[in-house]
């Protein structure tokens, strides 16, 4: 044992300048320990950090070998104390109940467009008939229809329906109140035209400036895409100002199965774009100038002048998370040019994570963060692993070589970045991509020669009107790049559906991901093993027989090892959401005259894994199916009737509880599952 630990100590002493790097990764495991739990903490547990702030300080004083183990355990700590201290500092409430029909209004914040209508934030939010301790500050609304003058900064007022952002439909799946809670938003709902301004916005917002980029942000996309094609005109105003609401369903589906869905997101690979060809440009252009050509720092100058548009480009993004770490990447690098210092490319990504992850810890839970991180940790480790056999390849003369190297590059890059995410995919989307390294080889040179430079120069021709002609030549390149993703999505199985990790499968997968990437010596592939581990726990995940939505509406049961839609509509969001977690594309109706499902006027009857499943419409159906079936559900009231059924699930169960799910064991026992089970009670927790 003493020769194991030895042999491991000194194996670490080896590799003590790489230690730094897992202080984001202590931060992140301290911080999602805090969001999975199914209650909130007390205040008083942030004291628990002190009290291992002065161990550790003992045993580092006496020598202890367990420093180290304190040590880290006091990173983790940290991570939990600051998710707990960042949760406690939102002021948000949330709507309790749903409304049916509501008289809102509030001050316009956010007007987004999208199909077939516009995406409302409303803030400083009253409606009418709810008490103002029972009032979310903000909502947000989806208007159907077209010709609204919705501008941000106006108060408005709107009829609509309420309701609160909705848990986990299933087991694994996506927490939206969570996601809106640390966003303010305490309702989501629709309205009704018309859209009535009770107040024009004022003429200066720059005392709010974040509503004040936000109108120019917006403006800015209209401006974008009024001389463009609608597809092209939506793709252009995403990529240069982060505006994805206007994409059709169509091509974000496309995007997705070709793996090219990360162009659509500014991200590191615009930031990065975006830096090196004003770097290069502003370079080129003080290096051809006479009067310049000299100079001893046109690098510098080049370096400062790169630094502050890609500021300005942050800035029109909306501030991205993903965005955000890139920029700081930037900063860092082309601040050392600046400074004459040396950057160490994944030192740069642990500061950038660590500064997110302390700024707001809810990023940690959010898949373009963990997506972002990880490819680009990836691709750095890669990078150092072979810069040196590239550095020498590059060198040679021979421009076939140099071509082939180039094509072997984006395909490794491609296949790097996409191991490395696929785990956080499955997790997050249940779905996994083939031809996705094919997609990008044919797409980044076109991104890299066409798109992201008729991008800058349209920029930079905005103030004087002539943004036209370069949005045209970017409009060229989105065609060429919605072609290929179209093309690759029509192959045959280039996208899969896969059940989802579980939680500890992906947090291993993480861990796993971590050593391969941080280590240098030849242990440093056991992370795969980790890796391999968090993956097949897919295979260990029981799914639930039966789903019913919070509504009632839809109504799921798994019949013959296929999950199909007993009652809704079956493309909806919720079956959608069902239909993925169950590693499908989307459900199907269950076959007319199928043996196992009858339907009459007074309700419906499915026979699951040998149990009685009843849908009655009416009490007197009611009364009937509580004295044979085994699970009964109802869209209304039981009120004080009694029913008899082993599962009775009505319209105050769902109120209370959420979606619902259900088990039917092998030994003829039922487990329930809802949503407030899955959440618990949590700030962000509607149903508790």
């Amino acid at each position: 044992m003493n020769t194991i630990l030895n042999l491991s100590a000194g194996w670490l002493n080896s590799q003590r300048e790489r230690w730094v790097l897992w202080l984001p990764i202590g931060l992140c495991l301290g911080m999602l320990a805090y969001f999975a739990l199914p209650f909130e903490p007390d205040a008083r547990s942030l004291f628990g950090l002190p009290c291992l702030l002065v161990w550790w300080r003992w045993l580092a004083r006496r020598g202890s070998v367990w420093r180290w183990a304190m040590l880290a355990i006091m990173i983790v700590a940290l991570g939990f104390a600051s998710a707990k201290f960042f949760t406690d500092r939102q002021p948000h409430r949330l709507l309790e109940k749903d409304l049916k029909f509501a008289t809102m209004s509030g001050q316009l914040i956010e007007v987004a467009d999208v199909v077939g209508g516009l995406r409302l934030t409303l803030d400083h939010v009253s409606i009418e008939g709810l008490e103002l301790a029972q009032t979310p500050r903000r909502v947000r609304v989806s208007l159907r229809g077209t010709g609204h003058q919705a501008i941000t900064g106006q108060w408005v007022t709107l009829r609509g329906g309420l309701m609160p952002p909705t848990g986990p439909v299933m087991p694994g799946a996506f927490n939206f109140a969570r996601f809106f809670y640390f966003r303010g938003i305490g309702a989501v709902g629709y309205a009704i035209p018309p859209l009535k301004v009770i107040e024009a916005a004022p003429e200066s917002m720059w005392d709010d400036v974040e509503l004040a980029l936000t109108a120019f942000r917006e403006r800015l996309s209209a401006r974008i895409r009024e001389p463009l094609k609608p597809v092209e005109g939506a793709i252009a105003a995403a990529l240069m100002t982060g505006d994805r609401a206007a994409i059709p369903d169509d091509i974000n589906e496309a995007m997705r199965d070709s793996n090219l869905s990360h162009i659509l997101s500014i991200s590191g690979l615009h930031m990065v774009m975006m830096s090196g060809l004003i770097f290069f440009a502003t370079r080129f252009l003080l290096v051809f100038n006479p009067l310049t050509q000299h100079g001893f720092h046109n690098k510098k100058i080049a370096a400062a002048v790169a630094l502050i548009v890609t500021g300005l480009y942050l800035l029109v993004s909306g501030l991205p998370a993903s965005a955000v770490r890139a920029y700081i990447m930037v900063v860092l690098v082309l601040g050392a040019i600046i400074c004459d210092r040396e950057v160490v490319p994944m030192r740069s990504l642990v500061w950038a994570a660590i500064l997110l992850l302390l700024f707001n810890p809810s990023y940690v839970l959010e898949p373009g963060f963990q997506l972002s991180f990880f490819a680009t940790a990836g691709l750095i480790a890669w990078y150092e692993r072979v810069r040196a056999a590239a550095d020498r390849a590059l060198m040679r003369e021979q421009h076939v070589q140099r071509m082939l190297i180039y094509i072997g590059g984006v395909l490794t890059t491609s296949f790097v970045a996409e191991a490395v995410t696929t785990p956080f995919i499955l997790y997050h989307f249940n779905s996994v991509t083939f031809y996705g390294a094919v997609a990008n080889l044919l797409v980044e040179p076109l991104n890299l020669i066409v798109i992201m430079p008729s991008m800058i120069v349209a920029f930079f021709a905005m103030p004087f009107g002539l943004e036209a002609w370069p949005l045209y030549a970017m409009q060229a390149g989105i065609s060429g790049m919605v072609w290929v993703a179209q093309m690759v999505a029509d192959i045959p199985y280039a996208r899969m559906f896969a059940p989802a990790l579980t939680d500890a499968g992906m947090v291993l997968s993480m861990l796993g991901w971590c050593w391969v990437m941080i280590w240098h010596k030849r242990a440093r592939w056991l992370g795969l093993l980790l890796v391999g581990i968090g993956i097949s726990s897919m295979l260990w995940v029981q799914l639930p027989d039966l789903l019913i939505s919070r509504d009632g509406k839809q109504i799921a049961a798994r019949i013959e090892g296929e999950l199909v839609a007993l009652q809704g509509r079956r493309l909806s969001f919720v079956p959608q959401q069902w239909a993925n977690g169950y590693g499908m594309n989307e459900l199907n109706y269950i076959a007319k005259n199928h043996p196992d499902f009858k339907c009459d006027a007074l309700g419906c009857v499915a026979h699951v894994k040998g149990k009685v499943i009843a849908i009655p419409k009416t009490d007197e159906a009611l009364l009937e199916d509580c004295n044979k079936a085994d699970v009964v559900l109802i869209s209304f009231g039981l009120g004080r009737r009694k029913c008899y059924a082993d599962v009775m699930i009505d319209a105050r169960a769902r109120e209370r509880n959420g979606g619902h799910w259900l088990w039917l064991e092998n030994d003829g026992s039922i487990r329930i599952g809802n949503t407030a089970q899955t959440q618990g009670s949590r700030p962000w927790s509607v149903e508790k």
